[in-house]
């Protein structure tokens, strides 16, 4: 993902909400940035956030690790609409955007968001 477009996804996300909108209580994270060997970490609680670089990743194929190089998101609120919030964080947030349809993205819980395979895993190498 590109860190620039996931701050300003979510300032839209929770400082311009909209009146029938979603009311995110509270998001965590990690996000794959192409280009850097560091884990970032995105946490919000109502509209306060903050993204911070972690811990490196484990190298591609370490397959004693249980890190991925994916994005992964998980959003806790009301009236949440999983496939919106999806698609709208792939169209801002990817560096390059895929295809989406009806239930490729999202976790299998209605307070999660992200570009996701069916185990909550983002499906695209970023």
């Amino acid at each position: 993902v590109d860190l620039q477009k996931v701050k300003s996804w979510l300032e839209e996300l929770l400082w311009e909400p909209l009146e029938e909108g979603p009311e995110v209580l509270r998001l965590k994270g990690v996000l794959y940035v192409p280009g850097s060997a560091k884990m970032h970490i995105v946490q919000a609680v109502r509209e306060v956030y903050e993204v911070v670089e972690g811990a490196d990743w484990p190298a591609e194929g370490d397959a004693s690790s249980p890190h991925r190089h994916l994005t992964r998101l998980v959003i806790i609120g009301r009236r949440l609409n999983r496939d919106a919030l999806a698609a709208s964080f792939a169209a801002q947030c990817c560096v390059d955007p895929p295809p989406l349809s009806a239930g490729e993205c999202g976790h299998a819980h209605d307070h999660s968001a992200g570009c996701c395979d069916e185990h909550g895993q983002h499906g695209h190498s970023h």
